[in-house]
């Protein structure tokens, strides 16, 4: 169990304020407690992610009420935070998701912003793994496109045409993620997520693409 949890947390960091940490929760909890493999805040957190076989990379806690992670689900690597105080009131949450790649003979690091709304229930403890199959085809076509640059919502015909025919899937997959990433905080900051709220309507479509930017990766 305690190799495990090693080998899924070897490459993790903390950042800001892990000493007073969200809400209080965490003060007076040292770096050392925090990454204890017995740490009753981290352990079903590292049991949550062997199960869906996400890799948690790093932590920011600050003193702002947020938390914001980067993990790796699928290969793909996710940035993304929650603000506990606007949890109830915002719809949608945001990620930043990048994939490196030398399909275009060069090396580049594709970075897409999309935004998905959160639906109701949004914590499941006995989450199953889910590849994430159609997300890997969005990526895809944006290399197969020759995406250069940076596009945003100025570019809305071509980032909504790039969910043609997969537009189905990637909401399933945006809505395991949700789901995945706020059961994970739950785990992370016990009690943080109340267990019933029904979020605001937008009337948007449930996963929008915000930007999409392509660089050169120095690595």
């Amino acid at each position: 169990m305690l190799d495990k949890i090693a080998q899924v947390s070897s490459n993790l960091k903390l950042k800001n304020n892990v000493y007073s940490g969200i809400g209080k929760k965490f003060k007076g909890l040292s770096h050392d407690d925090f990454l204890s493999h017995d740490s009753i805040f981290f352990s079903p957190a590292v049991n949550f992610m062997s199960r869906i076989y996400w890799q948690l990379k790093e932590i920011n806690l600050n003193g702002k009420e947020k938390i914001a992670l980067v993990f790796i689900a699928s290969g793909f690597e996710f940035h993304t935070e929650l603000d506990f105080l606007s949890f109830l009131s915002m719809s949608r949450q945001q990620y930043d998701i990048s994939m490196d790649t030398t399909d275009r003979g060069k090396n580049e690091r594709i970075m897409l912003t999309v935004s998905a709304k959160k639906q109701t229930p949004y914590l499941n403890n006995e989450l199953n793994p889910l590849e994430l199959t159609s997300l890997g085809i969005l990526f895809g076509r944006i290399i197969e496109f020759g995406t250069a640059g940076e596009m945003n919502k100025s570019d809305n015909i071509f980032l909504i045409s790039l969910l043609d025919e997969i537009n189905d899937n990637i909401i399933k997959e945006f809505e395991y993620i949700n789901v995945g990433f706020f059961s994970l905080v739950d785990k992370l900051v016990p009690g943080s997520i109340p267990q019933k709220v029904i979020f605001p309507e937008d009337y948007k479509e449930p996963v929008i693409i915000e930007k999409i930017k392509v660089l050169l990766n120095d690595k």
